[in-house]
């Protein structure tokens, strides 16, 4: 038992249909789709099964019956018996007053013979050719003279400038003269003859650059770090000097002395708060580490505290490693914030010089355009200097 599935009993109704549907199509059209159809052109009786419904111009002449009869004479009679006679009456139109509008037919005998007739009307429905407009002379004199008009409006509400050209009568014509071409409402303007935007008008308040909070806090710390570490070294620098210098033994009178300063200047820097070092004998400690690492700095050398400290030359190498890695992190960061400010202050030189470059072409451009406007007066002036020499010579060879 063949089972076909929900897919392929769809397919086949839809083929079905596609045949129904193209088979319609293909057909020839029923008699009431095909026009005005006659008699013989339909089945017998069948306008009786169709429900035809159409429209006419003409008003349907109400059908008389007895009522309406009735109703008549009643109005008829009550109007007479009120003596009511105000009815509209028809107007009559007088023959007079119709005018009959006749076509104009010229009776006068026509120039061109009936051969020529024929051809033009050739020419014009077959060829495309247009018929002489009479009046078309006079609507092109229109147009140029509306031209000359608008341009002269034109030229008066701009503030383009044209230079009077004064010719002398006696003169010949010189073409491609540079001043001829100026046009009093010209097309395209030279970039030359135009300002900046920052010429037309300069910005009067010059809005800083804006930084956010991280930026600036984060800038600001590195440059207080910077400052803190630069102090620091120089401080230990003149104060252990001597005895850096000399190699002797260090007291822990002299160390707690030190480590009161240092201790202040590594609060600003919040590194012994961050260590999680809350209680005052961890405070000690970590000062006296701290000053030793920066003894050892000095001199090179490894020093040891005595009393309740121990040798700890692993956890202060430890912590020199450390400082030293936070210190380089500062420099790097100080030297890309002065590596920004320099590309910065490059980059406007950039701009400067470039702004300057295009300035000196621009200069460059309008005094060839005039070099150029000289040399072709110039050229018309010798020509009319050889004119003339010509001219008196012909006149001294006739005398």
């Amino acid at each position: 038992m063949n089972t076909k599935s929900t897919f392929s009993k769809q397919q086949e109704v839809l083929a079905r249909r596609k045949a129904q549907i193209e088979k319609e199509l293909v057909a020839a059209p029923p008699w009431q789709l095909t026009g005005e159809v006659v008699a013989n052109q339909r089945p017998q009786d069948s306008l009786l099964d169709e429900f035809v419904e159409f429209q006419t111009v003409n008003r349907v002449v109400p059908t008389i019956t007895e009522e309406t009869r009735i109703q008549i004479e009643d109005l008829i009679k009550s109007r007479i018996q009120e003596n009511l006679f105000d009815n509209v009456v028809r107007k009559t139109i007088k023959q007079s007053a119709i005018q009959t509008h006749l076509q104009q037919v010229s009776t006068k005998k026509s120039e061109i013979g009936l051969g020529e007739i024929y051809t033009q009307q050739y020419e014009e429905q077959a060829l495309g050719v247009k018929k002489e407009d009479p009046l078309e002379a006079e609507h092109l004199a229109l147009v140029g003279q509306w031209q000359r008009i608008s341009s002269k409006l034109d030229a008066l509400s701009h503030q383009q400038y044209t230079p009077h050209i004064s010719m002398p009568k006696d003169s010949a014509a010189v073409l491609n003269v540079a001043a001829l071409t100026e046009e009093a409402t010209p097309l395209f303007i030279s970039t030359s003859s135009r300002l900046t935007p920052k010429e037309i008008k300069k910005p009067e308040n010059k809005p800083k650059s804006r930084k956010t909070k991280k930026e600036s806090f984060a800038k600001n710390k590195i440059i207080k770090d910077h400052s803190i570490s630069t102090g620091v070294s120089r401080e230990r620098e003149k104060q252990m000097k001597n005895t850096a210098a000399s190699g002797e033994k260090i007291d822990e009178e002299e160390i707690n002395k030190d480590t009161t300063k240092m201790t202040k200047q590594l609060q600003e820097q919040s590194l012994i708060n961050k260590k999680g070092i809350n209680t005052p004998r961890q405070r000690e400690e970590e000062s006296k580490r701290m000053a030793l690492i920066e003894l050892q700095k000095m001199s090179g050398k490894n020093v040891t505290v005595t009393g309740d400290g121990v040798n700890q030359n692993q956890q202060q190498n430890q912590q020199q490693n450390q400082m030293k890695k936070k210190k380089r992190k500062r420099d790097e960061e100080a030297e890309i914030v002065r590596k920004a400010d320099r590309d910065g202050k490059q980059m406007m030189e950039k701009m400067k010089s470039s702004a300057q470059f295009f300035r000196q072409m621009e200069n460059s451009a309008q005094k060839a355009i005039n070099e150029g406007d000289n040399l072709d007066m110039k050229q018309g002036k010798g020509i009319k200097r050889i004119r003339r020499s010509e001219s008196s010579d012909a006149l001294h060879f006739k005398l």
